[in-house]
């Protein structure tokens, strides 16, 4: 026997938008973006697909707009360091020059800049560029803390490595500095 799932508590469109803003999440992202409603999102996701709106890998592990095939690889790590944010954010949007999120918070602006293996140098230089447009406090989320000694973008909060599990580690903008906490909580 089927029971319905109630919808209540996570408006269909407020998902919608997060996935056709960040054009790739994954489904364990969703999960802990609307913390508690796990089995809510996952109806909605499975009538969101059969609607042609989305599409899900064969997994189901993630989930993008039907248009974008190979997901978005920069968004999905900033959403991990966002994730941290959540309690916090008073609205978030995907940024644009460079700046992969844009968080306003109530401790602030926050822009969230990915930078992928191999692109340290190139991205850097389009950021240190902008860096006067940007807010004051910028985040760089990366894939691994070797990235940071290639990274040339000054002042930086704090430069956040999300390992494959979406585990994230903050560390400061000295980069021989120990692990620090997410710059919202930082004393």
């Amino acid at each position: 026997m089927n029971n319905p799932v109630p919808c209540s508590g996570v408006p269909p469109d407020d998902l919608l938008d997060l996935i056709y803003h960040y054009k790739a999440l994954l489904i364990r992202q969703l999960h802990l973006w609307f913390a508690g409603q796990e089995a809510v999102i996952d109806h909605l996701l499975r009538r969101l697909e059969l609607a042609g709106r989305i599409r899900c890998d064969a997994q189901r592990a993630a989930c993008n707009a039907e248009w974008l095939a190979k997901g978005n690889p920069a968004c999905e790590l900033a959403f991990w360091c966002l994730l941290d944010f959540r309690d916090s954010v008073e609205y978030q949007l995907p940024g644009t020059r460079g700046v992969t999120i844009a968080a306003f918070t109530e401790n602030g602006e926050y822009d969230l800049v990915t930078i992928l293996p191999g692109h340290e140098r190139a991205t850097s230089a389009v950021v240190q560029a902008q860096r006067d447009a940007l807010g004051q406090q910028l985040i760089v989320v990366l894939q691994n803390a070797g990235q940071i000694q290639n990274i040339h973008i000054h002042p930086v909060t704090a430069y956040c490595v999300v390992a494959a599990d979406g585990q994230t580690t903050y560390y400061t903008a000295a980069k021989e500095a120990p692990p620090c906490q997410p710059p919202t909580t930082a004393s």
